[in-house]
């Protein structure tokens, strides 16, 4: 291979007079590959800061709750335990707090924690006193510290009793792990809703009994994984059943301390009983001795025989005597009275006793946390996104760095004849266009990797910040998708020229280095439309024929634009299909307020009580059954989904079933109604048989009556007579479904429900909804990071193919230019062909962005929300306008260029 000093300054003098298609190279395969590898590893970076960050503070795998409360032996327990790594009691409480600057509102005290969800410090102190406190950053912020906290009079004396001081200062702020997004939950005091939270030390609360207990795996795999959730779903089984046998235990504990209390409880009142009884005998005698010496004293009085002095005496005894059994009767009466309180009060105890309830349990997984499952849905999210679209933006990044080099060679087919006339081998010849491409690629890759890397997951992360800041992105370069990436990009570009200059190669040197001949000009379809080709001047018709002259140029940029308008309207169609889900599914779907969880199903009395006691702040009100049941999925594993059961006729009113604008009616006997999503994934329709179980073990077999939209988790929909058909018994009405009459308060309202005798626990829609509405709104940074892009990538396509375009064609335009024409009709001579195929290829685009946009929303595939492919009106207009100004924008970059053509050396060029 000759590689002299000539052949290397040629091979520079090439990149060099044709930087600017170099660096449209450069730039093509770097913003293909950065915006690929960047998406690519947005959800692993994400991830990975979540699992770092849990693990340094600790976050519990599982939350434990019992309705009697947990001891330090429950705790004990745990930690003794095989598989557990730590346990560790925990006690919260609400509570209406008094700011020092006129704030108020309802906060959330913890115990402040040793080893499970520990605090990250962002400014100040621990609490070390007991009226110091930590308080949440988000709510408080740096500038609080030193704030005081009082404890609202308002507050009710149990509520007091759980605090120590009467206020507390706020000496630092810090982040939870407990509350990783920024939802703080609901309550039943003051509005309703919980604005942040303070963890407090041992010694600034009051309490007898742990709250919860969190537990955490010894062994915790990779957040999210697979891995993960076989470890929890395991060491659940293993938690939960301790959980019971020491509920168990304790209730047995207290059932025994509090008979072993009556017990002795008894026994003192029967030996208080026994003395009154003793008593009352010894008064009973005494008034009888008394009598007896009243009636000898009345009658020494008749006689008139007994000294005076005597007489006198024995009347003093008989009235102190009197005295005594007055006082004696007294106390009596006054014991009787405590016996009798004491016999009530025992009873009162025994009847307690007789009515403790067994307690009831429950293990929560991390899976129950809103913060956790919210970071586990978004990050899905953004992989949906990155599971296809980078891909076809990466295709249409090297479709047109294909169409760069194939043309290049084109173009050099002289200086290529030249070299091998020179005695250049094919392989050197080769080589300074595989160098050519490849450096650019080469560059392009490492440059675009690296930054996309960095670049893409950082700005995703601060788009989230709104949602969650608990610490900076751990970045991640993922050295397999590097290898992909360079493979792919060296594939595109190397390949293609390896390709195109072998062929070339094939040829003698002296074909080469004389050019092509012209294309045989022939008749196009638009002649064959007299009317409109007779009405058209020379120029358009010169135009229109060299647009259909040269088919694979013309077809190279249709789909290189197409590309770029495809990913366009594809990411304002993905902005249309998520910006309206919150609107869809608690406005078009659930229309009611409230969701209130009973403690216990309600019968007719209680609902009676319930509408009439709440009539005044409550409009509609529906009562269900709400539960889960288990789906088998097509791949064999189980699905868990809402189930709701009810005849009430006021449900239809608060859940509006439909499908595509058609109302659809709720379940009859043996039939169900389930959400479009889990139809899908089911591959059932209307007509069709389906079976899931309920209450764990009964099987439900119903026939498939309809198929509604829902785009917020998924729901099956039963009648109440299918569920009785099946269990053997009625459905347990425990949720409530209501709407807040007109002008209420819907927070204060909620507080009202909460305290409401039976209730467990209220769900204000309004709350869930600004939920989905702030995960959506995150989302619509990452769609316009996405937008952004399609529209830099095809900036970059048209500035390419119309550099190539001019390059290919400057003797074309040196000759017209010869021939007089104005530089205003020079451009237009050589623009209006360009503009002609970007509206074509615009066009193009718009049936090939609603295939790429159906299929990018088929990715995206999360449990919680679903998404309705829709591509709104305006977005294509959007689509369009945006790509012809692009367009605009690349001619009037270009004008410059053509202004440049030398005439006389474009002309003799061939020579």
């Amino acid at each position: 291979m000759v590689t002299g000093r000539a052949y290397r300054k040629n091979l520079w003098r090439s990149i060099r007079k044709s930087l600017g298609r170099y660096l449209a190279i450069m730039a093509i395969v770097a913003l293909g590959v950065g915006f690929f590898a960047g998406l690519k590893v947005t959800k692993q970076a994400m991830i990975r800061t979540g699992d770092d960050y849990l693990r340094q503070t600790g976050f519990y795998d599982f939350r434990l709750l019992s309705t009697l409360g947990l001891t330090e032996e429950d705790v004990q327990a745990y930690r003794e335990t095989d598989g557990i790594g730590a346990a560790e009691g925990s006690f919260s409480a609400d509570f209406l707090y008094d700011g020092d600057d006129g704030d108020y509102g309802v906060l959330k005290a913890h115990l402040l924690p040793d080893d499970i969800n520990t605090l990250s410090l962002r400014a100040g102190r621990m609490p070390q006193a007991a009226d110091e406190g930590v308080a949440d950053y988000r709510r408080f912020g740096e500038d609080s510290i030193g704030k005081v906290l009082t404890v609202s009079d308002e507050n009710s004396d149990a509520t007091k009793e759980t605090f120590t001081q009467r206020a507390y200062t706020i000496v630092g702020v810090a982040d939870s792990p407990y509350y990783l997004n920024i939802e703080r939950g609901t309550t039943t005091l003051g509005s309703g809703v919980v604005k942040g939270f303070v963890y407090v030390p041992r010694d600034g609360l009051s309490f007898e009994v742990y709250t919860e207990i969190f537990v955490r795996m010894q062994k915790q795999p990779y957040l999210f994984s697979d891995a993960y959730r076989e470890a929890s779903d395991r060491y659940k089984e293993t938690v939960s059943a301790l959980l019971s046998e020491r509920a168990a235990l304790r209730y047995a504990q207290i059932r025994a301390d509090a008979e072993e209390t009556i017990a002795q409880n008894q026994a003192a009142y029967d030996e208080s009983e026994a003395a009154w009884q003793e008593g009352a005998e010894q008064l009973a005698q005494g008034k009888a001795a008394y009598a007896a010496a009243q009636k000898q004293y009345d009658e020494a009085v008749a006689d008139g025989t007994y000294n005076p002095i005597i007489l006198e005496h024995l009347k003093d005894v008989l009235q102190d005597r009197a005295r005594q059994i007055a006082d004696a009767e007294k106390t009596l009466a006054d014991t009787r009275a405590q016996l009798d309180a004491a016999k009530a009060a025992l009873d009162d105890a025994r009847a307690q006793v007789d009515a403790l309830e067994a307690p009831t349990t429950y293990t929560l997984t991390r899976a129950q946390n809103v913060g956790y499952a919210c970071f586990e849905n978004d990050s899905s999210i953004v992989d949906g996104i990155a599971r296809v679209f980078p891909l076809f933006f990466f295709l249409v990044a090297a479709l047109v760095c294909i169409t760069t080099m194939t043309r290049m060679v084109e173009e050099q087919r002289t200086q290529i004849g030249t070299m091998r006339a020179l005695g250049y081998t094919g392989a050197a010849i080769a080589w300074q266009y595989v160098f050519y491409a490849g450096s650019a690629a080469l560059i392009g890759c490492v440059g675009g990797f690296l930054l996309g890397s960095r670049l893409f997951p950082a700005a995703i992360w601060k788009a989230y910040g709104i949602l969650y800041g608990f610490c900076a992105l751990h970045p991640v370069l993922d050295p397999v998708l590097a290898l992909i990436s360079l493979a792919v990009s060296l594939l595109c570009s190397v390949g293609a020229t390896y390709a195109a200059v072998r062929r070339t190669l094939s040829e003698t040197p002296a074909e080469l280095m004389r050019p092509r001949a012209p294309r045989a000009g022939k008749r196009i379809l638009m002649e064959r439309i007299r009317p409109l080709w007779s009405r058209m001047n020379f120029l358009h018709k010169v135009s229109a024929r060299n647009i259909f002259r040269y088919k694979k140029r013309m077809f190279m940029m249709i789909l290189g634009i197409g590309g770029c308008t495809a990913l366009l309207l594809t990411g304002l169609g993905i902005r249309d299909s998520i910006s309206t889900i919150a609107d869809d599914q608690f406005s078009d779907i659930m229309k009611y307020d409230y969701a209130v969880t009973l403690k216990k199903g309600a019968d007719a009395d209680y609902r009676e009580t319930f509408v009439r006691e709440n009539g005044e702040t409550l409009s509609t009100v529906a009562f269900a059954g709400e539960s889960s049941a288990n789906v088998t999925m097509t791949d064999g594993s189980q699905k868990q989904v809402y189930l709701i059961v009810s005849d009430d006729g006021h449900l239809p009113a608060l859940i509006d079933l439909h499908n595509g604008g058609k109302p659809v009616a709720f379940p009859a006997t043996g039939e169900t109604v389930l959400t479009e999503k889990l139809a899908e994934d089911l591959h059932v329709s209307v007509g069709d048989t389906l079976t899931f179980t309920v209450e764990e073990t009964v099987p439900v077999t119903v026939r498939v009556s309809g198929i509604c939209e829902n785009y917020v988790y998924s729901y099956l929909y039963l009648s109440a007579d299918t569920y009785a058909d099946a269990a053997g018994h009625a459905c347990s009405l425990n949720t409530v479904y209501a709407t807040a009459a007109p002008g209420a308060d819907i927070h204060r309202v909620a507080a009202s429900l909460g305290a409401f005798e039976g209730v467990a626990a209220v769900s204000v829609t309004a709350d869930v909804r600004e939920r989905v509405a702030n995960m959506m709104e995150s989302m619509n940074a990452i769609i316009w990071l996405v937008i952004a892009c399609a529209g830099a990538l095809a900036l970059i396509v048209l500035f390419n193919l119309s550099n190539i375009n001019i390059t290919e064609r400057q003797r074309e335009i040196a000759t017209i230019k010869v021939l007089g024409f104005y530089p205003e009709e020079t451009n237009a001579y050589v623009f209006r062909e360009s503009l002609v195929l970007t509206l074509l290829g615009t066009l193009f685009g718009m049936p090939l962005g609603i295939l790429l946009h159906r299929f990018v929303m088929s990715e995206i595939r999360i449990d919680l929300v679903s998404f309705h492919a829709r591509i709104e009106p305006y977005s294509f207009p959007i689509a369009i306008a945006v790509t012809v100004a692009l367009a605009l924008l690349v001619e009037l970059c270009m004008h410059r260029k053509i202004r440049r053509v030398n005439m006389t050396e474009s002309l003799k060029s061939i020579e």
